[in-house]
């Protein structure tokens, strides 16, 4: 294949010392490049780095639903379940949390539960 373009004259194969039309052209051309600031290419701090958290304008449904799990076992919810239930409510928001960022708080929430029973088994 590579043959029949050669010979057909559709594609030229250069050496390295062949003067090329298209470098002559750009040669006039003359760019300024934007200087970027220090520090430009840096990561983001430790939980910032996935853009925008959603989180906290649902914090207190997700704890509610949190709640209704602890008290009945067969209310418990997972994170997807949760999601879909903010998501049914909010039909037609865009800016909602992750499964990822649910799981945490619910990690969360399970560790202040756990630190309200033993505070509560101290006072005894």
């Amino acid at each position: 294949r590579a043959e029949l373009y050669l010979q057909e004259k559709t594609i030229t194969v250069l050496d390295g010392n062949a003067d090329m039309e298209e470098y002559q052209l750009a040669s006039s051309v003359q760019m300024q490049v934007p200087r970027k600031c220090p520090g430009w290419a840096r990561r983001p701090k430790h939980g910032n780095q996935y853009g925008a958290n959603y989180l906290s304008e649902f914090k207190k449904e997700i704890e509610e639903l949190f709640d209704t799990g602890r008290i009945t076992n067969e209310k418990k919810l997972n994170p997807q379940t949760m999601l879909e239930h903010i998501r049914n409510k909010y039909p037609h928001r865009y800016t909602l949390p992750g499964e990822t960022e649910i799981r945490q708080e619910i990690s969360s929430l399970f560790m202040k539960q756990k630190k309200k029973a033993k505070r509560n088994n101290k006072t005894r």
